[in-house]
């Protein structure tokens, strides 16, 4: 009979010579291993990473679950907040421009109202550019999610070349037929 390996390889070990008789199934020859090893450390190495990021992603995206609402809505409260003292600010500032026309109020008292109004104008155009952010990093959590999905895919794509490397060494021992 003709032996054949299924892969290809440096022979480390011969464990018959020709014309012995081997038992059915028994390890005939050996070959090394040594690389496929050194690509399976690799891989298991590439796991554990794979594993890290995917763990990070998931924290990632409860945190961002956790506390996004909570800061929309703290935002929300804040716009509305600042939103009033701009309205009575304005006001301030109409009735006081009033009143300085009918020389009732000083041009000193109009300025410091007008800054007054002005500062609160600006400080709600602030909250509104916060709540935008905070409703933006609430819409992260779509972003998060195909993240940790993207982790989950490469770790069993990993796991799967592991899988197929240690299928590759087993195939690095030659046995005789079972037949």
């Amino acid at each position: 009979r003709v032996l054949r390996a299924e892969v290809a390889g440096r022979v480390l070990e011969v464990l018959f010579r020709e014309g012995d008789e081997v038992p059915a199934g028994a390890v005939i020859a050996r070959l090394d291993t040594s690389e496929i090893r050194a690509r399976s450390a690799t891989k298991e190495r590439e796991i554990a990473m794979l594993d890290a990021d995917a763990a990070r992603a998931e924290q990632q995206l409860e945190l961002v679950r956790h506390t996004s609402p909570r800061d929309v809505e703290t935002r929300r409260a804040e716009v509305r907040r600042v939103a009033a003292t701009s309205r009575l600010a304005s006001r301030t500032y109409q009735r006081t421009e009033q009143l300085e026309r009918d020389g009732v109020s000083s041009a000193q008292r109009l300025d410091d109202v007008r800054a007054r109004r002005d500062e609160s104008s600006n400080a709600l155009a602030a909250a509104n550019g916060m709540l935008e952010r905070a409703q933006a990093e609430g819409r992260s959590i779509d972003v998060a999610q195909q993240a940790l999905v993207v982790a989950r895919e490469r770790r069993a794509l990993a796991a799967a070349q592991l899988d197929e490397l240690r299928v590759s060494e087993a195939r690095h021992e030659i046995r005789g037929p079972t037949v």
